[in-house]
């Protein structure tokens, strides 16, 4: 007999089903618990993650009680629903699957819709002040939608998904206005000028008061590296202060977003020899990556461990990261959704690249060979963390 997490993966099989029908429906037989949250909804392409974390740190700074729903997870799918940054326990899960499984059954959910319901409904039972959400794929049918949110917030969009979203920046950014609702002010990061103007015309359909950052408005941090997360911290702050909280001060949110920790975006497991891990995953994430690792001073050799998931295209990036690196290792994970390592091996041509099949002997194999001078990136996916876990002995849990 499996156990209630056991049950929760095994709801994996049934796939990615778009609509929100199912996700309602579920909801209305768990008691409606998206009704009777304050949340803030996060849309886009990159950073969306890091932008629900930085929000979820300013406002417990400011002594709220915060639920955050992001995903995917690193190690464990309680990482996905956290208060004030710890991940939910066992039991709650168990309690929830325990209670509403008949349900989930007759309703068919899906993995997403399931876990997305039973964030609301800890979040709701928990009485949290705000409840930070991250859509999980596009917008206009995540399950993340249901919400009736205080305000949305935009990253900056390009393209990914695009078997699902659609082939064009159009198309994708299409999808993810799909998060707009009428009279919800939206707070967007700086956007391609494409973008911008579908944004601007999906949201006057819907009277949403919109707010883009600039070009350049960014936020120095002390534990997340680049640029990009500097934007990221910038569009943060501007959501916060979007809320009107009372007594609240641009200054206190600045201290508050300076020390936020978001695992797997550009995070150093080890110094000397330099290790970095990276949940990049496509062409606009893995440039802002490279764009931050050019500034390292690194006199040794350069490895890379890369794996991506199927269907990832970064076609456009694949000569800069044969230049960047000295030695480059294909692997794969043990997700069914992993690309096959000799597919992805093609996909960079000639190159001086290494086939090891098996992540955690990848990762062996690099640690072995490293001297103090050179580094190693690993880069492509969320679900190399586990092996880096493994390797490593370093824990995802405790933000």
């Amino acid at each position: 007999m499996i156990n209630s997490i056991q049950y929760l993966y095994s709801l994996e099989t049934r796939g990615i089903k778009l609509g929100l029908d199912r996700t309602l429906k579920l909801m209305k037989l768990c008691g409606n618990p998206h009704k009777s949250l304050k949340c803030l909804q996060i849309a886009g392409t990159n950073g969306k993650g890091s932008v629900a974390a930085m929000i979820a740190k300013i406002l417990s700074g400011l002594n709220f009680s915060i639920g955050l729903y992001t995903s995917p997870h690193l190690i464990n799918v309680n990482e996905r629903i956290r208060i004030n940054n710890e991940p939910i326990k066992d039991d709650e899960i168990e309690g929830f699957i325990n209670k509403y499984k008949n349900v989930i059954e007759k309703t068919q959910a899906s993995f997403f819709e399931t876990i997305t319901t039973l964030a609301f409904n800890y979040f709701c039972n928990k009485n949290v002040d705000y409840a930070i959400l991250e859509t999980g794929l596009g917008g206009r049918y995540d399950s993340v939608t249901v919400c009736n949110p205080e305000l949305t917030i935009m990253t900056p969009i390009a393209l990914d998904h695009v078997e699902i979203l659609g082939n064009t920046l159009e198309k994708i950014t299409m999808e993810k206005t799909g998060i707009l609702k009428n009279n919800i002010p939206l707070i967007s990061a700086y956007q391609n000028p494409i973008v911008k103007r579908i944004i601007k015309k999906e949201a006057r359909k819907k009277n949403c008061p919109v707010n883009f950052c600039k070009k350049d408005e960014k936020i120095i941090l002390n534990n997340l590296k680049g640029e990009h997360q500097e934007k990221n911290a910038a569009l943060a702050t501007n959501a916060v202060l979007a809320l009107n909280i009372k007594n609240t001060s641009k200054e206190m949110i600045r201290s508050s977003v300076l020390n936020t920790r978001w695992y797997g975006r550009y995070q150093i497991i080890k110094n000397k020899p330099l290790v970095i891990f990276d949940v990049g995953h496509n062409e606009h994430g893995i440039k802002s990556f490279l764009k931050e690792y050019s500034k390292e001073i690194i006199s040794g050799k350069k490895y890379l461990i890369i794996a991506l998931q199927r269907r990832k295209k970064i076609d456009n990036i694949i000569e800069i990261l044969k230049f960047e690196f000295d030695k480059i290792i294909f692997t794969q994970t043990s997700t069914g959704n992993s690309m096959n390592v000799k597919i992805l091996k093609n996909c960079f041509g000639k190159s001086n690249g290494l086939i090891i099949e098996n992540s955690k002997n990848a990762l062996f194999y690099c640690k072995n060979k490293l001297q103090k001078k050179d580094s190693l990136v690993i880069l492509g996916t969320h679900h190399l963390a586990e092996s880096i876990q493994r390797v490593y002995k370093n824990s995802f849990d405790i933000l």
